[in-house]
C-alpha cells in the first residue's frame, strides 16, 4: 500500500510540477505579442525602465505641460546625481481626421496618432515600406497604415513621396506602417490610421488640438519604484495611471492585477487608453488569469509532495517515536 502511495504521490508532484512549468512559460510568452515590450533591454540601456502614464482627455496635459514635465523629471536626476544620457520622451493622443489623394478623388476617414518626441522609439512599427517621420516642428513627412494607403492609393507599396490633403495641408507619405497582427487586431480601429507629428499639425493649423492622453517615458530606474514615483510626482496634477512596462508581468504585478480585479479596458477613472495600451491591459489580463491558475496548480503539485513525505517518513517517524517511549523506560 505504501508503495502504492508513493507511486501516487510521485505521479501528482511530477504532473503538477510539469503543468507548473507549461503554465509559466505561457506567461512568459504572452508579452512577446506586445511591440512595446522590455523596451530597455533592446535599445540596451540597462537600469533604465520605460514608464507609461495616461491622462483624461480634459487633464489639459499638452505640448507646453509636457515640455515642462520632462523638464522637471530632468531636473529631479540631476539633483539626485544620476545621469541620463539614453532618456526618451513621447506624448500621444488618438483623434480622427479626413484623408485624400492629392490630386485624386480618393478620400478615407481615418484614426489620427498625433504624437511628439520619441514616440516611434517606444512603438517600433514594422513598415511596409519607406521610414518613421523625422521629429521636427515643420516636418510634411507622415506616417500612414497599409489600409490608409490601399484606400488612398489602390496600392501599399509604391507610395513613398505621395502627397495627401489632411484637411486643408498637404502632407507627403514617408512611409507605410503594418496593421499590427495579434491581440492589437482587437483594439485597432477598422479604420485606416495615420501618424502625424502634433507640433508639425499645429504649426499648419493653429485651432490643431495638441492635448495629449499619454505620456511616455525611458528613465534611469536605480532603486525599485524610483522612475514609477519620480513619474507619479511630475504629473500629479495631471491624476494619472501610471505603469511600469517592463514590469506588467512579473508575477508580482499580475498578482495584483488578480487580486484587484482591475477593469480590462477602462479603469475607474474613466481613463482614455491610446490601441497599444488597450493591447496591453487584454495581455495583463490574461496572464493574471494564467498567474491564478499558476498558483493553483502549484499548490497541487506540493500536495503530492507531502503525500509522498508522509508516505515516506510517517512510518520512520511512529517508529522513532515507539524507539523514544522504550528508552525512556
Amino acid at each position: 500500500m505504501r508503495k502504492k502511495i508513493i507511486i501516487s504521490g510521485t505521479v501528482i508532484a511530477v504532473l503538477f510540477a510539469l503543468i507548473t512549468a507549461i503554465v509559466f512559460l505561457y506567461i512568459s510568452n504572452i508579452q512577446k505579442e506586445l511591440i512595446e515590450y522590455k523596451s530597455s533591454e533592446k535599445w540596451g540601456a540597462p537600469g533604465y525602465s520605460h514608464i507609461s502614464a495616461y491622462m483624461n482627455d480634459d487633464a489639459g496635459f499638452n505640448a507646453n505641460t509636457m515640455a515642462q514635465a520632462t523638464a522637471e523629471l530632468e531636473k529631479t536626476y540631476i539633483e539626485d546625481s544620476i545621469e541620463t544620457p539614453y532618456a526618451l520622451y513621447s506624448a500621444s493622443a488618438e483623434t480622427t481626421v479626413s484623408l485624400s489623394a492629392q490630386n485624386s478623388q480618393r478620400t478615407s476617414s481615418a484614426a489620427a496618432t498625433l504624437y511628439l518626441g520619441d514616440y516611434f522609439r517606444f512603438h517600433p512599427f514594422k513598415l511596409v515600406e519607406g521610414a518613421y517621420p523625422e521629429a521636427t516642428v515643420n516636418t510634411d513627412a507622415i506616417l500612414i497604415d497599409e489600409l490608409a494607403a490601399w484606400q488612398l492609393f489602390g496600392t501599399k507599396k509604391g507610395v513613398v513621396g505621395l502627397q495627401v490633403m489632411i484637411g486643408n495641408d498637404i502632407y507627403v507619405v514617408c512611409g507605410v506602417a503594418q496593421v499590427p497582427a495579434g491581440v492589437y487586431k482587437k483594439v485597432y480601429s477598422e479604420s485606416p490610421r495615420v501618424y502625424i507629428n502634433a507640433d508639425s499639425a499645429h504649426y499648419r493649423s493653429t485651432s490643431a488640438n495638441r492635448t495629449f492622453t499619454s505620456f511616455e517615458a525611458m528613465i534611469p530606474d536605480p532603486i525599485e519604484n524610483f522612475a514609477v514615483n519620480t513619474v507619479k510626482e511630475v504629473l500629479s496634477q495631471y491624476n494619472p495611471v501610471i505603469h511600469n512596462i517592463d514590469k506588467r508581468f512579473e508575477l508580482k504585478s499580475l498578482k495584483e492585477v488578480y487580486d484587484k480585479q482591475i477593469s480590462l479596458i477602462i479603469d475607474s477613472k474613466q481613463t482614455t487608453y491610446p490601441y497599444t495600451e488597450k493591447a496591453m491591459l487584454i495581455l495583463t489580463y490574461k496572464a493574471a488569469d494564467a498567474y491564478a491558475l499558476l498558483r493553483a496548480v502549484a499548490l497541487l503539485s506540493l500536495s503530492g509532495v507531502l503525500i509522498i513525505f508522509c508516505a515516506v517518513y510517517g512510518p520512520t517517524v511512529r517508529f522513532v517515536e515507539k524507539l523514544l517511549k522504550k528508552l525512556r523506560f
